[in-house]
């Protein structure tokens, strides 16, 4: 394994978290296209909702359940409930 100094250290740190912070953009992004392709304009609350996820994996289980759900009441429910 390479030697890295601390200067590389920090900059991969920084690349990572920036890296992580586009990955939820782009995800928020891409699950209000999911819900507006599929039940039209999305309520001002749950684009809120979407707005506050902090993580990949709450990220990534609304945007699953967006993708299978029978109405858009369903996805606000079951957000709700998490």
């Amino acid at each position: 394994m390479a030697y890295i100094t601390s200067v590389e250290r920090v900059g991969h740190q920084r690349g990572l978290v920036a890296g992580r912070e586009e990955g939820m953009v782009a995800g928020r992004g891409t699950l209000r296209r999911v819900l507006r392709e599929r039940f039209g304009p999305i309520p001002l609350a749950l684009d809120e909702r979407i707005a506050a996820l902090d993580t990949l994996d709450a990220l990534n289980t609304l945007l699953l359940k967006a993708a299978v759900a029978p109405s858009l009441e369903a996805v606000e429910q079951d957000e709700q409930s998490e």
